[in-house]
């Protein structure tokens, strides 16, 4: 497996991947934003965008977003292309011990959302709950809970 930054301008198939994400760094609404809105959102964001793929291809997208004030601290996203997929606790992984090397990132910052299935492959890798927001985001007519994870990897 390799990791790789891409640039979404390059790429028509990774922008349709990520319109399907839900995530907190920004809103995708799939009726109204197009390709180029959602660059112009992750340039926005100052969002990085990075593949892991073998053989066979693009297997998951990560989104990582700085803590613009410390550097040590990321907020991390990921897209799982096809949602069967073994190894997803071996991408996240290999994502983030790259990110450590390369950037010198000391913790990183998961947030939930909706019914995020993704959480079972973080919370076995080490992550644990950081905190809990009640009601805190309001989607589809109704408020939601959110909670964040984290994962520190100083010693």
């Amino acid at each position: 497996m390799k990791t790789l930054k891409v640039d979404l301008s390059a790429s028509q198939e990774l922008l349709n991947s990520l319109s399907k994400l839900n995530t907190t760094f920004f809103s995708i609404n799939p009726l109204l934003d197009n390709k180029s809105l959602i660059c112009k959102k992750i340039n926005e964001n100052d969002i990085q965008v990075y593949a892991a793929s073998d053989e066979t291809g693009v297997k998951s997208l990560f989104l990582i977003q700085f803590y613009p004030y410390n550097k040590e601290l990321a907020y991390i996203e990921t897209l799982f292309i096809d949602d069967s997929s073994e190894g997803k606790e071996e991408m996240i992984n290999d994502f983030i011990s790259t990110m450590q090397s390369i950037f010198n990132t000391k913790c990183f910052i998961k947030v939930e959302e909706m019914n995020d299935n993704r959480l079972s492959s973080f919370k076995k890798i080490g992550f644990s709950m950081l905190g809990h927001s009640r009601e805190s985001i309001f989607w589809n007519g109704t408020y939601k809970d959110q909670a964040m994870y984290h994962l520190s990897l100083e010693e």
